[in-house]
């Protein structure tokens, strides 16, 4: 994302960490400059961990009953899903994931005070970063 785009979001931009080689693939951070910590997104896209099992992955766990949170979305035409499987997550975390390819997805986690100013829900903002990185990549970013 952009500074721009992360300013969008109703807050601040602090910092960037990118990580082009994470251990389970390209992973970015990115920080807001807000008084509530961490307040953040990080995201993830998984191309060094074949156990993932992209979104069908979820699917599955959801199926097996492995997650107490799972409601699809789409964005920009590509599946997603909001999930966790914690019985009681914190307020303002927010777990979801983008299907790129069956087998291949990204997975993003947002870290907001959710009950705070600007912020009143961290998966609609992660479904508007969301957008943002499924432009990135069709314009090929990586």
């Amino acid at each position: 994302m952009t500074a721009d785009q992360v300013t969008s979001l109703g807050a601040p931009f602090k910092s960037t960490d990118p990580k082009p080689d994470g251990p389970t693939g390209p992973t970015c951070t990115w920080r807001f400059d807000t008084q509530e910590s961490p307040t953040g997104v990080t995201a993830t896209v998984f191309t060094k961990d074949p156990s993932h099992g992209g979104i069908s992955g979820l699917y599955g766990r959801q199926q097996s009953g492995g997650l107490t949170k799972f409601q699809p979305f789409t964005v920009d035409g590509y599946p997603g899903v909001f999930y966790d499987n914690a019985d009681n997550p914190p307020p303002g975390l927010c777990a979801l994931a983008v299907g790129l390819r069956d087998d291949l997805s990204y997975t993003m986690t947002v870290s907001l005070d959710g009950l705070k100013s600007p912020f009143a829900d961290s998966c609609e903002v992660g479904k508007k970063v969301a957008g943002f990185v499924v432009s990135y990549l069709q314009k090929g970013g990586h």
